[in-house]
């Protein structure tokens, strides 16, 4: 071993001057269970024994309504998982995969509950657990490596005795002087001072935690007094601080656990606070739909794979991820092609010169006609068929492809069709999640003029349309990837007209639901009309026979 610092003996290699203290006072082992900054496998909460116990002592989430299932899952790296029944609550909860949508309080109360835990085994208090893991980040395999508690404690900026008062309090009696700003003659409660014993006021505590959470370095408020390490607690933090000081305090605590924590990720949607939680932690690779309507990949967004984790099922990561490099570098888009020649980009715009107003858009309002003049080979051609323009007689018109003949692979490559069917879907994925707030304002509505039914049919309608079109788009990508009839395969004894008969099925059915619902319920609703149960009781029905039939119908077990 090497001499340390304090005279003690570290094991392996010897600390740097220059390293952290908290380093210093674990073991310099590099094989310590789960590595540095991860939560090995000494991970508190996972089990299913602990689960229980976190959800009986707190929310009750089913009731609540936040319980919600992995809309769909799948392994990216290859064979589709496998789903379970649906359950009746319209959500479904898959067999071995499901996650429960958290508020940040939830997660707090549950970081407090596992450094209780943990506090139980090294003799710490709760407080004493909670700032030492934050400061392990969240790794507590490595305090099995600890080759000193009390250095460990003094590390965190707690008293190293086992036993001693760690946190602060105010004084008794007047006359105090702030060891900070000079301040003299204040009163007892305008002070506080740690187990350190420097008297500094509750003015310049106020500041210090301010540029502490400006740092996002919550576990590390310290006593301002220099070189002092003494660290508040979150007791002494909730009776400092304001309460605006506090909501940010726990929400970068919130934060940094997550971070660290692989069965926990915020919502997607920047306009969504939730959390949410993987029940059981198999594997990452799962497409989750949160409370709010948003549909990610869990994997993707986790290990950032892609820049906004959007979900992709039935596609794998790697399809999808490939799928964003090419679109995203705009090899074909709406108004872009590739001269049939030389292969130059051509944009086709009808913009005056001096007032062009499509350039952020995928297509120009103002279109031009369909006789194309590539400027770098000077070869003419229709910009519908891509043909030579020899032969057409209408600017505005192709004679060769009519509108309704878009899909004709013979015409038009497979991507560019394959990539149109994609966008359509996702723009009416979107236009659909937009639509939940109506559903859920209008059933409210419904409910409010006596409606006898006790669930949501509008909302479930539309999320179910929503993911199917999602679906649909994404099948577009793994049609476009997968290998059928090769060992890669993602869904293996599915042959690529099996898989086209599918998609095709997925699409009737998606305009069957949509039918029912735009044209029959919705309608009826926005006019004022009665809404004859039996319609709502068929709408409810076709939706969950859709929402089955959808979730297993590329994994083969229909």
């Amino acid at each position: 071993g090497v001499q340390a610092a304090d005279g003690g003996v570290c094991g392996g290699a010897g600390a740097l001057e220059d390293s952290d203290p908290l380093d210093d006072a674990l073991l310099c082992s590099d094989d310590y269970v789960g590595g540095e900054g991860e939560a090995g496998e000494l991970e508190f909460g996972d089990s299913d024994d602990q689960e229980l116990m976190f959800m009986e002592g707190g929310q009750n989430f089913d009731e609540a309504g936040y319980e919600i299932a992995f809309d769909e899952a799948h392994h990216c790296g290859g064979v589709l998982g496998e789903l379970g029944a649906s359950a009746d609550d319209g959500f479904g909860i898959s067999t071995g995969a499901g996650a429960i949508v958290m508020r940040e309080e939830d997660v707090f109360e549950q970081m407090k509950a596992e450094a209780a835990r943990t506090g139980e085994i090294y003799a710490l208090s709760p407080q004493e657990s909670l700032q030492v893991l934050a400061r392990l980040e969240w790794a507590a395999g490595r305090l099995t490596e600890a080759a000193d508690i009390e250095r460990v404690r003094r590390a965190c900026g707690i008293a190293p005795e086992v036993g001693a008062q760690t946190g602060g309090h105010t004084l008794e009696g007047d006359g105090h002087e702030c060891v900070l700003c000079m301040e003299e003659e204040l009163p007892g409660e305008e002070v506080f001072a740690l187990a350190c014993g420097h008297v500094v006021c509750i003015d310049c505590w106020h500041q210090n935690i301010g540029v502490r959470l400006a740092d996002y370095r919550p576990a590390h408020i310290e006593c301002p007094v220099t070189e002092c390490a003494y660290a508040l607690l979150d007791s002494d933090v909730k009776a400092l601080a304001s309460e605006k000081q506090y909501a940010r305090y726990r929400a970068l605590f919130v934060e940094n656990y997550i971070k660290v924590k692989k069965n926990l990720i915020f919502c997607n949607s920047s306009r969504c606070n939730e959390i949410l939680k993987i029940r059981n932690l198999c594997t990452n690779d799962y497409q989750v739909r949160c409370s709010c309507g948003t549909v990610f990949c869990f994997h993707c967004a986790k290990n950032r794979i892609t820049e906004r984790g959007e979900g992709h099922y039935p596609a794998t990561c790697e399809q999808f991820q490939e799928w964003l490099e090419r679109t995203e570098e705009g090899v074909f888009s709406f108004r872009k092609k590739p001269c049939p020649k030389c292969k130059t980009p051509i944009i086709k715009c009808g913009c005056p010169p001096n007032h062009v107003i499509c350039e952020e858009k995928e297509y120009c309002p103002n279109q031009a006609c369909n006789h194309m003049n590539c400027p770098q080979c000077n070869y003419h051609f229709c910009w519908i068929c891509l043909k030579p323009w020899a032969g057409h007689n209408d600017y505005y018109t192709c004679k060769f492809v009519l509108p309704d003949q878009v899909r004709n692979r013979e015409l038009i490559s497979g991507y560019a069709e394959i990539y149109l069917k994609y966008k359509n879907y996702v723009g009416s994925h979107h236009a659909l999640v937009d639509g939940r707030a109506w559903a859920i304002e209008h059933f409210e509505a419904l409910k409010a003029n006596g409606a006898p039914w006790s669930n949501n049919f509008l909302l479930e309608a539309v999320e179910e349309l929503a993911m199917c079109y999602h679906t649909l788009a994404n099948s577009y990508i793994l049609y476009f990837y997968n290998d059928f009839d090769g060992p890669q395969s993602v869904v293996p004894g599915m042959c690529k007209s099996l898989f086209e008969f599918n998609q095709q099925n997925l699409e009737n059915v998606t305009n069957q639901l949509s039918d029912k619902y735009e044209k029959e319920v919705k309608r009826k609703v926005k006019e004022g009309l009665e809404l004859a149960p039996e319609l709502a009781d068929e709408l409810m029905s076709l939706t969950r026979v859709i929402r089955d039939y959808r979730r297993r119908l590329f994994l083969n077990e229909l």
